[in-house]
């Protein structure tokens, strides 16, 4: 038990600096692009985007130094040690996916009994936003969270027991997302990628399976209805 709670400790004061630098980076550029002279949407772009890569290019490496600092940094492989079968690779992205129809299923159910359109719940949608999420919110973003939630904690937790590892990592995965409709997802699809990772022993297969479910998500449905 002190083992689990020692290990418990250092992954979460890890995850904690993550997501005090996710915060407070992203408000001080805020900060700069409001004594700027851009126009409103220009700006509104720009903050979204700059958001994004400050997450990766410093509260991801902050995350990384904790690691290091507190003696934590594990070592885990992109590359699977045991390989997935065609089945199994359609299984996994179907089991993927499926909370994204759930939960787009049920916005669909509200619109109609709230008399509101799709397009109207989900907002606009521009090719600009489309540009950013699909380098940023489907390449980059996934890249660091499975570095991050299954390469460095998921292995760091390992050792104390995979069902232990499994939920605490899936817990910090769904938390470190920045609205309730995200954290639903990110619990409904923490697990799977956790599972397969220990199964396989890389992290080449969620990184698949966690973009197909952005791509879906974040630009494929929302296109459909909202594109402009």
């Amino acid at each position: 038990m002190k083992n689990k709670l020692a290990a418990f400790g250092k992954v979460f004061v890890c995850f904690l600096v993550f997501e005090l630098l996710s915060v407070f980076v992203p408000e001080l550029w805020a900060l700069f692009l409001q004594n700027t002279s851009l126009d409103e949407e220009t700006m509104i772009q720009l903050y979204q985007a700059g958001s994004s890569l400050l997450v990766i290019l410093v509260a991801f490496p902050g995350f990384i130094l904790a690691m290091r600092l507190l003696g934590a940094m594990p070592h885990f492989s992109w590359k699977e040690k045991r390989k997935a079968t065609s089945g199994e690779l359609v299984k996994y992205i179907l089991l993927s996916i499926l909370p994204v129809f759930v939960l787009y299923g049920a916005a669909f159910i509200v619109s109609q009994i709230s008399h509101t359109s799709l397009r109207d719940m989900l907002g606009s949608l521009t090719w600009m936003d489309v540009v950013r999420e699909g380098i940023i919110g489907c390449l980059l973003m996934p890249a660091m969270e499975e570095v991050m939630f299954r390469g460095m904690m998921l292995h760091r937790l390992e050792s104390e027991g995979q069902v232990f590892a499994i939920t605490v990592t899936t817990i910090f995965f769904a938390v470190g997302h920045n609205n309730p409709i995200n954290m639903i997802l990110g619990l409904a699809t923490g697990w799977l990628f956790a599972y397969m990772v220990l199964k396989h022993g890389g992290i080449r297969y969620a990184l698949l399976c966690h973009i197909v479910v952005n791509v879906l998500g974040n630009l494929v449905i929302p296109g459909i209805y909202c594109l402009r």
